[in-house]
């Protein structure tokens, strides 16, 4: 992707406010007809800059009554190892991100669960079983400070 001028961080700005914002509304606020409005859309879509469109969940009203942060220590740092695991982590519902990081552990997931019955069970049975698992440490979120549903756009 090319650099990004001022009208398509305006387009970015907007996007990441309301997605669903139609294109006429999108033209409108960046001064643009139309087309030359979708057509930057389209160009931030196929240059990956704008990943997709999401709808932003309530966790109580789809039955999550618990986030979690949960560093997870690998017993070895193989690449088949490290393989191995990012793998199975792509099938298990409840871990909704994981990140490889620095630090003391090697990987830090945001999970979910319906409430503490079922992360344990979530943590006995499949955390656990993952492979490569030697160390898991959870850290139970009371609230939420602070939830950005947007990125600041710091390209020049």
């Amino acid at each position: 992707m090319n650099k990004l001028d001022s009208i398509d961080k305006q387009i970015l700005a907007l996007l990441q406010e309301r997605g669903r914002m139609t294109n006429a509304e999108l033209s409108k606020q960046v001064g643009l007809s139309a087309a030359s409005a979708l057509e930057r859309v389209k160009k931030l879509e196929r240059g990956g800059v704008i990943r997709g469109y999401h709808a932003r969940l309530d966790p109580a009203a789809v039955g999550i009554g618990l986030v979690i942060l949960v560093e997870v220590t690998l017993v070895r740092h193989q690449h088949d190892a490290i393989v191995r695991f990012v793998e199975a982590v792509q099938s298990v519902d409840e871990i909704v991100d994981c990140y490889h990081i620095t630090g003391r552990a090697d990987y830090l997931l945001r999970v979910v669960a319906k409430d503490i019955p079922g992360y344990e069970l979530f943590v006995m049975e499949t955390l656990s079983a993952l492979p490569g698992v030697q160390h898991i440490e959870t850290m139970m979120i009371l609230s939420a400070v602070k939830e950005s549903k947007s990125m600041p756009i710091m390209v020049e």
